[in-house]
């Protein structure tokens, strides 16, 4: 993973490739592969990987870019919190998503003149009114799918 850095270290593109460096100097001869103080030479840097950081994918979203720490380029991660329309409606798709997954498994016990689970009835209804349960839409306690 690199960096195209321009002037005062500001960063000009991230992530960055060596298929982009050679596009962009078609006439350069470069080896395969580049030695770093050749890309460095072009103003391209490597980035050390960290560790992307836990969040909620519902309510928040990553945000990857680059840092220089003063002796190399580090990733870096900015978790922005989503506006209540998006995650209610990332809230909505998931419940929807979690219905459509088990509704194969309900089906199946109607069809064979069956009772369906208790625990299948009830994370169905969960699903279903997710809109009233406690803690909407921030703070869901999302159960356990049956099964």
């Amino acid at each position: 993973m690199y960096v195209l850095v321009g002037d005062n270290n500001t960063i000009e593109k991230f992530p960055f490739t060596v298929q982009e460096l050679r596009r962009r100097h078609k006439n350069v001869s470069f080896p395969a592969p580049i030695p770093e103080e050749t890309l460095n030479s072009f103003g391209v840097y490597s980035v050390v990987p960290m560790s992307r950081p836990s969040y909620d994918l519902l309510t928040s979203r990553v945000i990857t870019g680059a840092v220089y720490n003063g002796e190399v380029w580090e990733q870096s991660y900015r978790i922005i919190d989503l506006g209540e329309d998006q995650v209610k409606e990332n809230v909505a798709a998931r419940a929807a998503n979690e219905l459509a997954e088990t509704q194969n498994d309900a089906m199946t016990y109607l069809e064979q003149n069956l009772t369906v689970p208790e625990d299948l009835v009830n994370f169905r209804n969960y699903m279903r009114e997710i809109e009233s349960q406690d803690g909407y839409p921030y703070s869901l306690s999302w159960p356990t799918k049956p099964s």
